[in-house]
């Protein structure tokens, strides 16, 4: 009985391991206009524009959380997509439309952290389109819920 209960742990073990690789650096998949190719975000490259903080409180938390990423704005200017509506979505193909008007020099923020930490799938990561809900009120309605999309992996560049 050892025996066989020592195989099914070593078998599962096995499974587990070639089951579940490495992860994939998370990433942004840009699409400009009909262009066919994409501009790749990495990580990295977020992580080398300046990093804003916003604390607030959601629909989707029970206290207020810290978010820190790079401004939409400063992701679009990076690639010269300023004043240019967006089409996101997310891994589950999730799909926003968020017109140029809604995005400002200083928020909506790609949120790589949340207190401090990355947030895997499970935690609506890799990355989080974050509004400053509590800092302006205006931004507290259904419509801006919405335009909060969680696992964001795509961008397209319209118009």
């Amino acid at each position: 009985m050892r025996k066989l209960i020592s195989m099914i742990f070593a078998l599962a073990s096995v499974g587990f391991f070639l089951g579940n690789p490495v992860a994939a650096e998370p990433k942004i998949e840009v699409f400009i206009g009909s262009s066919v190719g994409a501009v790749t975000l990495t990580d990295e490259q977020l992580r080398a524009l300046p990093q804003v903080v916003i604390k607030t409180n959601s629909p989707w938390t029970e206290s207020v959380m810290e978010y820190e990423g790079p401004t939409l704005w400063s992701v679009l200017k990076e690639i010269g997509a300023t004043d240019r509506d967006l089409e996101m979505i997310a891994l589950n193909d999730y799909i926003i439309r968020l017109t140029a008007d809604r995005i400002t020099p200083d928020w909506p923020i790609i949120a790589r952290l949340q207190n401090g930490k990355t947030m895997s799938v499970r935690q609506k990561g890799p990355y989080w389109l974050m509004f400053p809900f509590d800092d302006n009120q205006e931004l507290q309605t259904e419509i801006f819920y919405a335009l909060s999309i969680w696992q964001l992996s795509q961008i397209k560049v319209l118009n």
